[in-house]
């Protein structure tokens, strides 16, 4: 795992499941198992764009179902 996928991570099982006992890795399918929903999936998008200053706001979060598709997404927009 990198940089991007672990601060992805910590932030999802932290801040948005509250540090419920979920297992997660960077396959995890977010949408399928409702780890991100339609309110927890904004806040996200605004802690990635604090943290590394990205949008992505205008893909589809079925395009970043994954941490490791996020990840992905996020480090082509870094630069």
């Amino acid at each position: 795992m990198n940089e991007v996928d672990e601060e992805i991570l910590k932030f999802i099982s932290t801040i948005l499941l509250e540090g419920e006992d979920i297992e997660l890795d960077r396959d995890t399918p977010l949408l399928e198992y409702r780890i991100l929903d339609s309110l927890n999936a904004e806040e996200l998008i605004v802690h990635l764009h604090d943290v590394y200053g990205v949008l992505i706001e205008d893909v589809p979060p079925t395009e970043w179902s994954t941490i490791s598709k996020l990840a992905a997404l996020v480090q082509s927009r870094i630069g």
